[in-house]
């Protein structure tokens, strides 16, 4: 069984962890990528190498696109192409016209109308992302032989796009060594991971950092992301000099996982009040760093939250959110002991066998 991926770029975790699982595994050795921009500094194209799998890296899409034949000639060599991303699942719905006979998946990581809607784009913008959505929906999803969703609500927005089949399989990823000597909690400490933008919804973590600051004044809340909406950044310092919050937020950044994991190890929660995800990586680590979550009641947040029974889903539309958080977090449990749960069921191994399920299953 030969695989290809088509991914954006080799920054992306949860594929080249499946990858990487299934190789490990034994399942299969004929894997090849096809990464249709050039990546970052930090790629993941050593790992892809260690493991001997064939890496083609373009300099941009527009680059693919010239070279179309040549990747069409790659392409049909294999059983099953995978693609992840819009412009990938793009020129694999392309390649599907010329290859009847190859057998073609698509991973999405987000209900993605939800996710459009919360990110309060306008004009022009907005109008290339709406687009986008329909044609998704209208002539891409429906024509894969196999559509997965990365949580429940995001298998049930795939169904509601008339694939043929559509699966949840959920991320994993490789859970890192614990940090020794173990970091103590500090009782009051509050992380949130993720860009500074809308989407992320990091006002309302400011507002529950106003809401508790009478009763619990020595409350800390970290944000961890790059900036990506600097005009939304700027409203979130002026609501923190507002409500003279100064001296209990410090933002940051975009850190390196091991500075991540040690704010992650002393932080007591783990919020995550975001208005659309997929299933966060980040979520996973806190968990595995024994950082109760305080996450907001979508995607696949859902899944891991209620499947784990650790920490609270509350309603972005729940007038009394910040009120059910106060009461959940006097009353939260000293430790949580999930790291068995998130081994069976959110690990990269985990990951990768049940893709590697669906290959032979739609191979066979």
């Amino acid at each position: 069984m030969k695989i290809l991926y088509i991914l954006p770029t080799l920054d992306h975790v949860a594929p080249i962890e499946v990858m990487s699982g299934i190789i490990l595994r034994g399942e299969a050795k004929d894997i090849s990528v096809i990464a249709l921009h050039k990546s970052g500094k930090n790629s993941l194209k050593a790992k892809l190498r260690e493991h001997n799998i064939e890496v083609h890296e373009y300099a941009s899409f527009k680059e693919a696109l010239l070279n179309f034949g040549s990747l069409l000639e790659k392409a049909k060599e294999h059983d099953i192409i995978h693609a992840g991303g819009f412009v990938p699942i793009l020129y694999a719905r392309l390649m599907k016209l010329f290859l009847p006979k190859v057998r073609f998946v698509m991973t999405v990581h987000s209900n993605e109308p939800q996710e459009l809607a919360s990110r309060g784009y306008s004009g022009i913008k907005l109008a290339k992302n709406r687009f986008r959505l329909w044609l998704s929906k209208r002539f891409l999803y429906k024509s894969f032989d196999v559509c997965v969703g990365v949580s429940h609500a995001v298998q049930s927005y795939l169904k509601s796009c008339g694939c043929k089949k559509s699966v949840t399989i959920h991320n994993g990823i490789d859970y890192p060594p614990k940090i020794t000597p173990q970091v103590p909690k500090e009782a009051l400490v509050f992380v949130q991971v993720g860009h500074i933008e809308r989407l992320k919804n990091q006002l309302f973590t400011l507002h529950l950092a106003s809401f508790l600051s009478t009763d619990y004044q020595g409350a800390k809340f970290i944000f961890c992301g790059a900036i990506k909406d600097k005009e939304y950044y700027e409203e979130l310092h002026a609501f923190i000099k507002a409500h003279h919050l100064q001296s209990s937020v410090e933002f940051r950044g975009l850190l390196a996982k091991d500075e991540l994991f040690h704010v992650l190890a002393k932080s007591r929660f783990f919020i995550m009040p975001s208005q659309s995800e997929g299933l966060p990586l980040s979520l996973l680590e806190a968990l595995y760093f024994e950082t109760v979550p305080l996450c907001a009641r979508v995607g696949g947040m859902v899944d891991v939250i209620e499947k784990t029974k650790s920490g609270l889903l509350f309603d972005l539309s729940d007038e009394e959110a910040l009120v059910k958080i106060e009461h959940f977090i006097k009353n939260a449990p000293p430790r949580l002991e999930v790291g068995e749960i998130l081994e069976n069921e959110f690990s990269a191994e985990a990951m990768a066998k049940e893709y590697h399920g669906l290959y032979r299953e739609i191979f066979s």
